[in-house]
């Protein structure tokens, strides 16, 4: 199984790093800026891989190593195909979508008395979408929704549109498709409520919510 990574996994990951000598040896609180995800063979971590976006169509991979009682059995290629699915597209220009209301507050789920503890905290915004698809004008493509790989680990999200962009969920480390089609105008533009639901339980500070637009075109 592979998943995002989180701060629970950074001692993990340096015991690995360090039994790596042909890794790169950095200061592993620094992956939680990047895509990070891990490998778990039964609860352990077996595995690690960091990867970052340098360009609208280009990513690099900084850092991946596999813990050596658990290399060759095809861990390194399931974490290298993990984050070359999440980096496929191109980075679409969203820079003028902006919040319609105020910044995103997290409050834990309601339940009910019978559904037992409480573990998750959710929350919404609204948001203006507004994204530059000139370099694909008449052309046609799929644009995808990303939440990359990110603290606190465990974060999924869910929207609501007024009908320009499509409706769907996602969990961090994938991507969602929120249009298909004919790009016949340089801007497209939707209202989006978005919903985040994240474990209360990694909640131990505030954390940014990061995602992205990107384009596979036809």
């Amino acid at each position: 199984m592979v998943r995002p990574g989180c701060e629970a996994d950074l001692d993990a990951v340096a015991r690995i790093q360090s039994a790596s000598p042909e890794a790169a040896q950095w200061d592993v609180r620094e992956y939680l800026k990047y895509d990070f995800v891990v490998a778990l063979c039964g609860e352990s971590v077996a595995g690690f891989a960091v990867a970052r976006r340098v360009a609208p169509d280009e990513s690099e991979l900084l850092n991946l190593a596999v813990d050596p009682a658990f290399r060759r059995r095809g861990i390194a290629r399931r974490l290298v195909s993990e984050l070359t699915a999440a980096h496929a597209g191109t980075l679409i220009d969203d820079s003028g979508t902006l919040p319609a209301n105020a910044a995103l507050a997290m409050r834990w789920r309601d339940v009910t008395p019978r559904s037992g503890p409480i573990t998750d905290m959710i929350g919404t915004l609204q948001l203006h979408v507004r994204l530059n698809v000139a370099p694909w004008l008449r052309h046609s493509g799929h644009i995808y929704l990303v939440l990359p790989a990110q603290q606190p680990g465990a974060i999924n999200a869910s929207w609501t549109t007024q009908g320009r962009l499509l409706p769907g969920q996602v969990s961090a480390g994938s991507r969602a498709l929120v249009y298909s089609g004919p790009i016949t105008s340089a801007f497209i533009e939707d209202v989006v409520t978005l919903t985040i639901t994240v474990d209360g339980r990694r909640m131990s500070q505030t954390y940014p919510v990061n995602f992205r637009f990107e384009m596979d075109e036809n």
